[in-house]
């Protein structure tokens, strides 16, 4: 008797009949998987959130990672120079204001 994956079989039963059982229990098997996952059409997917600001890519690697915190610090600096120069701007008119009589009520 020979035992070939899970399956006994007497000496009665030839190597080809077998193999044939063997064949036809594995379409079995394949054909029950794929009932329950059904085989769907490849086609693009929208990209999420993260891969539109990626360029298309899921994951940034280490180098590109660096260069956009770089990037964020130069922002973020730039930002406060701005608003610093807004500010500065916004405090010379309102002194010239003062000084010229401007809030006298004409």
């Amino acid at each position: 008797m020979a035992t070939y994956s899970g399956i006994s079989t007497c000496g009665s039963v030839s190597g080809s009949t077998h193999q044939g059982i063997i064949f036809r229990t594995l379409l079995t098997r394949i054909s029950k998987k794929h009932l329950n996952e059904p085989n769907q059409p490849k086609k693009p997917r929208a990209l999420t959130y993260t891969e539109m600001m990626n360029g298309g890519q899921q994951q940034m690697d280490d180098v590109t990672h660096q260069q956009e915190l770089n990037l964020q610090r130069r922002k973020d600096l730039f930002e406060r120079s701005v608003e610093h120069l807004e500010q500065s701007f916004k405090t010379e008119t309102d002194q010239e204001v003062d000084h010229i009589g401007g809030d006298a009520g004409i």
